[in-house]
C-alpha cells in the first residue's frame, strides 16, 4: 500500500519540523504544474501526476511525497471552501537535493492557531516534511519541501 512506510515513519515520531520555515528553492526555479477540478477524485489524480514525476525517487521518498501531496489536496478539497468544478493547482519543483510542492486553491486560507485539536492532514505534513508553510500573498497556497539525497 502506497504511503504505508511513510505513515509508519510519521507515527513513530517523524521529522518534527515546524511550520513557517523559509523555502529553500528560489521561486524562479523551473517547475511543473497541473490544475485539477475540485472533486473527491482530485487526491488520486494528484498522486498519479506526482508519481509520474517522481518515478526515479527511492520508494520510501516517493511514498512520503505521495502521502503529503494527498493530504494537502484532500485538505484543499474538503476545507478550502472551493466548490466542485473550481480548480486547484499543484506545482512540483526539484532543486539540488530538495523537492518543493505547492497546492493552491481559491479558498480564503486559514490560521493554523485556529485548528481544533485532533488529527489533521497538516499534522501529517508537519511531521513528514522538512519545511512547510502557508503563502497568503495571493490565492491560498500551502507548500512543503522534502530534502532528498
Amino acid at each position: 500500500m502506497q504511503g504505508k512506510r511513510a505513515w509508519e515513519e510519521l507515527a513513530s515520531g517523524g521529522k518534527g519540523c515546524t511550520m513557517g520555515t523559509p523555502r529553500t528553492i528560489p521561486r524562479e526555479h523551473d517547475h511543473e504544474s497541473v490544475e485539477l477540478l475540485v472533486s473527491s477524485r482530485a487526491p488520486r489524480q494528484a498522486r498519479r501526476w506526482v508519481s509520474e514525476r517522481g518515478s526515479d525517487l527511492p520508494p520510501g521518498t516517493l511514498d512520503l511525497l505521495l502521502l503529503l501531496v494527498s493530504e494537502l489536496v484532500t485538505n484543499s478539497v474538503r476545507h478550502s471552501g472551493a466548490v466542485p468544478g473550481e480548480r486547484l493547482q499543484i506545482a512540483l519543483e526539484r532543486g539540488e537535493g530538495t523537492i518543493h510542492v505547492d497546492v493552491q486553491d481559491t479558498g480564503p486560507g486559514f490560521d493554523r492557531r485556529n485548528l481544533a485539536p485532533g488529527p489533521h492532514g497538516l499534522q501529517v505534513v508537519e511531521s513528514g516534511a522538512d519545511r512547510w508553510g502557508i503563502d497568503r500573498s495571493g490565492p491560498t497556497k500551502v507548500w512543503f519541501e522534502l530534502d532528498v539525497a
